[in-house]
C-alpha cells in the first residue's frame, strides 16, 4: 500500500517563518505589509486554537 506524505506542517507546529514562506508561495503579489497582517493573522488563529 502506498504511503501518503504530508507537504505542509500542522498549525501547532508551525512558526511566523513558516506561515511567511507558505502564505508567500500562495499568493506571490502581496505587499510585505499584507504578507505580515496575514502572518499575524495566522499565528494569533494557531495560538488562539491551541
Amino acid at each position: 500500500m502506498p504511503q501518503g506524505r504530508s507537504e505542509l506542517v500542522p498549525g501547532l507546529l508551525q512558526t511566523d517563518e513558516y506561515a511567511r514562506a507558505v502564505i508567500t508561495a500562495v499568493r506571490p503579489g502581496l505587499s510585505p505589509d499584507e504578507t505580515e497582517r496575514r502572518v499575524e493573522a495566522r499565528m494569533r488563529a494557531v495560538t488562539w486554537n491551541s
